[in-house]
């Protein structure tokens, strides 16, 4: 098992070019393997953990990636002011991502997003609307591969 020390930027490979800014922590590597622990990183300008590991075996080569993050819905650039004036408070949330890549066939995935928006007040018209001290978890589940996928969520608990 090695370490190395990364400030990434922009990763890039034959098919896929992913620009997640100021990533840096360790990795530890065994042949093939990787794995980290606690990078920290910044997407959309909000800062975020990342873990992740790669395990490869007979049949295939598993990647799971986890991410932890903290935002405030109101700060993102990308939100209409009216609506980011109607917003309060901070959100935080996991993400676990699995993606399975055969050596022979087609690759597939399953992406979880949780939450509980409790910190988060919504002056929006029902049913948008909630205090800040009030618990509304969230999930929303992603799974597929090459042809599509399938996408579920629920609020409420």
């Amino acid at each position: 098992m090695q370490a190395a020390h990364t400030k990434l930027g922009k990763v890039d490979g034959k098919n896929v070019s992913v620009l997640i800014p100021d990533v840096h922590d360790y990795l530890l590597f065994d042949n093939g393997n990787l794995q980290s622990d606690n990078l920290s990183a910044n997407w959309l300008g909000k800062p975020m953990v990342v873990d992740f590991n790669t395990q490869e075996d007979e049949h295939d080569y598993k990647v799971d990636v986890s991410l932890k993050a903290d935002w405030q819905p109101a700060k993102f650039s990308s939100l209409p002011q009216d609506l980011a004036d109607k917003l309060g408070g901070n959100v935080s949330w996991q993400s676990l991502i699995a993606i399975v890549l055969p050596h022979q066939g087609r690759f597939s995935y399953d992406i979880v997003i949780d939450a509980d928006l409790i910190k988060v007040s919504s002056h929006l018209p029902p049913p948008l609307g909630k205090p800040a001290v009030e618990s509304l978890p969230l999930r929303v589940k992603f799974s597929g591969g090459l042809n599509g996928f399938t996408l579920t969520g629920s609020t409420g608990k």
